[in-house]
């Protein structure tokens, strides 16, 4: 039913499933990553969090958990969520560019380099986590490093990433900017 573009009928049929059934965590984790997949993250966490009391090992409950109390302005519960999943799978490069990803933006610069680092590694995640690695240098004032990883990210641009290109692209202009005098004295 999700994937037909039939989502509200799927929600439907996960509510009535987990009234007949609360505490099935697999209804609740199908409706908890329906409704964040809805753009409804503070509908899912709830469902999230009670699906995880049945499979506190699920990653991908944990991740999208994350993301959803991430976008209802709770960075630390979020980081924790990301904490747990990185450490129940160390070597998921998705796991450690959201990870790094939610920690930079909280200022976490240091971790953030290193989950980063890490999900550098898969080539489809290169151009986003040198994005993120080059914010990262840039605000720890290494310019050398920062346009090295923006312009890493710049050629491994999906094509049709046009949100990250003008985001990567105001970096590295900013950032030449920040750092011209430092060249015309």
């Amino acid at each position: 039913l999700e994937e037909g573009g039939r989502a509200s009928e799927a929600i439907d049929h996960y509510v009535e499933a987990v009234s007949l059934w609360p505490a099935y965590p697999h209804a609740r984790l199908n409706l908890g990553l329906t409704l964040a997949a809805q753009q409804r993250p503070a509908e899912a966490i709830p469902h999230l969090q009670k699906a995880l009391l049945g499979e506190p090992e699920n990653t991908n409950a944990l991740v999208v958990l994350a993301m959803c109390l991430a976008e209802t302005g709770m960075p630390e519960p979020a980081l924790a969520a990301l904490r747990k999943a990185s450490e129940l799978e160390p070597r998921n490069p998705d796991i450690a560019n959201t990870y790094g990803g939610l920690l930079r933006r909280q200022g976490q610069l240091d971790e953030a380099i290193v989950e980063l680092q890490q999900a550098r590694k898969e080539p489809r995640l290169l151009w986003k986590a040198a994005m993120h690695l080059g914010i990262c240098f840039k605000k720890r004032n290494n310019w050398r490093l920062a346009q090295r990883n923006f312009e890493a990210a710049l050629a491994q641009l999906p094509p049709n990433e046009e949100q990250g290109r003008k985001e990567i692209l105001y970096h590295l202009a900013t950032g030449f900017a920040e750092a011209a005098p430092l060249h015309n004295p």
